[in-house]
């Protein structure tokens, strides 16, 4: 395996996802996500016993993992207002730090709730509308005085929209990435030792995006400038409706790489499969500017490197591009 093929192991504290309810059951969901000194809780709800429990109005969630935990609990995350998702908030309320978040529904079914066990909560109550998102820094205990680099430790697929609108300083990401990683980003640079989803670097204007494993579809769509650099291929339409920019890949390409290309370069390290018939072949070509970017690329990325011939084909013609597609010779 070369040095290109290999993937950087994540370093450092783990997350922690433990349910305390909710599995294999109707009732009690409550999931604690720690990482470090740092703990959100998602859901905090009761089941109501069967007959074999008589006298017994309420059945709550075993909390010792939350009280002796010796964690931070930062948060508390409620997905909606049934009563096996917030019935047990007011016994859970006393361990939480931070704010509890919820949609204004879901927060007035728990109001009367808290109000009966005597707690005063409304400072700490935040409304939020579907779909809207929080800063990392609601939720988790950061560290570091640098605060131009952030570094994310043990990330998935289901971190969407990493660096969006990044507009300066430096993420590293130690794992893998969602969709829309860097999307609309402007300046800055951001590094993903794993893979990314959809869309990473669409309507990006600026920067560097450098992606360890494989991109998802649409690889830079619609991207207007910077740079993105992956090792580890691509999905369906890489490039797709380029405005401008430059796109460095090496691995395999899905299907219609470049589709809609109108400025901007495309440099690949093997044919892509299903080449648009819309590319005009230029034949193999000596590149000057190529040795630059080599250059460049030794001096930030010993990994990669892209010589100074390749072959060129120009397009998209169907939609009269002018960008280019290069593949290494």
């Amino acid at each position: 395996m070369s040095s290109l093929d290999t993937l950087v192991e994540p370093s450092g504290p783990t997350v922690e996802v433990v349910a305390l309810g909710g599995l294999r059951e109707f009732g009690m969901n409550l999931m604690a996500i720690a990482y470090g000194d740092t703990l959100i809780v998602v859901d905090a709800g009761v089941m109501f016993p069967e007959a074999e429990l008589p006298g017994v109005d309420l059945i709550i969630p075993d909390l010792t993992y939350l009280v002796e935990g010796r964690r931070r609990i930062a948060a508390l995350i409620l997905t909606h207002g049934h009563e096996d998702h917030i019935g047990a908030v007011p016994y859970v309320f006393p361990y939480v730090e931070g704010p509890v978040y919820g949609t204004p529904l879901t927060l007035a079914l728990l109001h009367p709730k808290l109000e009966e066990h005597g707690i005063e909560a409304d400072g700490r109550l935040i409304a939020v509308k579907p779909r809207e998102t929080v800063t990392v820094g609601d939720l988790f205990k950061l560290k570091g005085t640098d605060a131009a680099k952030l570094r994310f430790l043990n990330t998935d697929a289901r971190c969407d929209k990493i660096g969006e609108g990044l507009t300066e300083g430096e993420i590293v990401v130690d794992g893998d990435a969602g969709a829309y990683l860097g999307s609309k980003m402007r300046a800055g640079s951001i590094a993903v030792s794993g893979s990314a989803g959809a869309l990473a670097g669409s309507s990006m204007r600026g920067g560097r995006l450098s992606i360890g494993g494989k991109a998802g579809a649409l690889l830079g769509e619609r991207m207007r400038r910077g740079l993105i650099i992956g090792r580890g291929g691509a999905g369906d339409y890489a490039g797709g409706r380029m405005i401008a920019g430059t796109i460095l890949l090496k691995g395999r390409v899905g299907r219609f790489a470049g589709y809609g290309l109108r400025r901007g370069t495309l440099i690949l390290d093997k044919q892509p499969k299903d080449l648009l018939p819309t590319f005009g072949d230029c034949g193999v070509l000596d590149f000057t500017w190529l040795r630059l970017l080599d250059r460049q690329l030794k001096a930030t990325d010993g990994r990669f490197r892209v010589g100074y011939r390749a072959r060129r084909l120009m397009g998209d013609m169907a939609v009269l591009g002018k960008g280019e597609m290069l593949i290494l010779a």
